[in-house]
């Protein structure tokens, strides 16, 4: 079976890309650049309305957007990958926490990101009130960030119980928002697993082609 991700390296289909690695399944990339604007193309529009990253394709033409419900889905298609935990207790801490970050963290690099979007009226000029907005944007992020930082396991992965989704998609938000000294200095745990994702076995050439 062949699945079809649409995204561009750094983006949020890098969690895909790394998740796909994990199960080891057969996957067909399709550059989509950001920075050239492609993702506003009708061709990609077709694929996706909504016009973001990432898109899978299941192997039966399903067209599947949305990160952390992609991440589940392969979960639940894969159990045997182990990206979800089985008993009840730990899957519904690993669902809090991927959806806290896909709820509370993500959709802030938007706001920091493309601050246009959100530009709000005031008597500041236009540049001033971008350089608000996106100042507010990361205060927000490293206030949430640090929620993270401290449900996160002291040793080995986000949880006691071991390697998950939330593994993967908490290491490449990581890379995001323009913070690494910050992140360096007041998200240890955070980045020690950003690490052991980037050397996993299996992920490390995925990792390489994102972030290095």
């Amino acid at each position: 079976m062949k699945w079809i991700l649409y995204g561009d390296p750094t983006s949020g289909s890098a969690t895909i890309e790394l998740a796909l690695a994990e199960i080891g399944a057969e996957v067909e990339l399709r550059d989509v650049s950001l920075d050239q604007g492609q993702q506003l193309a009708e061709e990609y529009a077709a694929v996706n309305a909504q016009q973001k990253l990432p898109t899978l394709i299941t192997p039966n033409g399903t067209a599947l957007t949305e990160s952390a419900a992609i991440l589940i889905t392969l979960a639940e298609r894969y159990p045997d990958a182990g990206l979800m935990p089985d008993t009840p207790r730990d899957r519904a801490l690993t669902l809090r926490w991927l959806l806290f970050m896909a709820t509370e963290l993500y959709p802030i690099i938007e706001m920091h990101d493309y601050p246009e979007r959100f530009q709000p009226e005031g008597e500041a000029t236009a540049s001033q009130r971008l350089d608000e907005l996106r100042s507010h944007a990361r205060s927000i992020w490293m206030r949430r960030w640090l929620l993270v930082e401290q449900a996160a396991a002291e040793e080995d992965w986000f949880f006691s119980y071991g390697f998950s989704v939330v593994d993967i998609y908490a290491a490449v938000l990581t890379r995001w928002g323009q913070i690494d000294n910050w992140r360096l200095e007041n998200l240890p745990r955070l980045e020690r697993i950003a690490q052991k994702v980037a050397r996993r076995d299996g992920l490390a050439g995925v990792w390489r082609r994102h972030f290095e």
